[in-house]
């Protein structure tokens, strides 16, 4: 099996913790931005990672892939059994990757894009030598191609921080008094929210180098969520 991916993505992430945490061997395929179409444009229908390919077949979508690897590899099913969980932890999922995925993408970027130093690094993460030198010599095309694609504006990104803001504190009343959030056990939904909200707390076990320094509007966003999203972290550091 092969995993094409961006190290930096967090819905990437769900798939990397995905097929450790089910214990499947794959390969990485890393990939960086802009440059990932001349492969993924050759093997899928869309271009978005993450992508896994399992003797020829092609599966796209981080929750597709999921709903995929437990059909395959029922041991340590990430969906619920039951029908009323697997419903329950399949619309957690739907509600996290839209309104902790995409609002942490578009409000992130927004800051971080200006800044070429961190930027660069960061989606150039296990590259060869020579797509990084490619990628900070493209950086500005690449950059405006990012703005557009994921339509991040001054304004999209404050609506973003609003409803990350508002995901981040229903996940934190949820949590109130739980293990997991839904049933008694593991699964997609705590997988999905935790991963998609690394980025936030940074876990070493994510693989990526994180940058050392980053805009004050990102690093107080994150000061003042860190107690409200502890149980993530515990979560990642139990089950990573």
């Amino acid at each position: 099996m092969k995993l094409y991916h961006f190290p930096i993505s967090h819905y990437c992430e769900k798939i990397r913790w995905a097929l450790d945490y089910k214990g499947i061997p794959f390969q990485f395929r890393h990939l960086a931005p802009g440059f990932h179409l001349f492969t993924t444009q050759k093997i899928a229908p869309k271009t978005s990672v993450p992508i896994i390919e399992d003797e020829g077949k092609i599966v796209q979508n981080s929750s597709t892939i999921i709903t995929y690897l437990d059909e395959k590899f029922p041991q340590k099913s990430l969906t619920p059994l039951s029908k009323n969980q697997k419903d329950e932890a399949l619309q957690w999922e739907k509600y996290v990757d839209k309104e902790i995925g995409s609002r942490l993408r578009c409000y992130f970027y927004y800051h971080l894009l200006p800044s070429r130093s961190i930027v660069v690094p960061l989606l150039t993460n296990n590259s060869p030598w020579y797509t990084k030198c490619a990628f900070h010599f493209a950086f500005l095309p690449i950059r405006q191609i990012m703005h557009k694609k994921m339509n991040i504006t001054a304004q999209t990104s404050q609506e973003s921080k609003e409803r990350l803001q508002n995901a981040i504190d229903k996940l934190s009343l949820h949590m109130q008094g739980r293990q997991f959030m839904v049933g008694d056990s593991f699964s997609r939904a705590d997988l999905a929210a935790v991963s998609l909200l690394a980025p936030i707390f940074e876990p070493l076990k994510y693989g990526l180098k994180w940058p050392s320094k980053i805009p004050l509007e990102l690093k107080s966003f994150k000061e003042q969520n860190l107690d409200k999203i502890q149980w993530a972290c515990d979560l990642y550091e139990e089950y990573r």
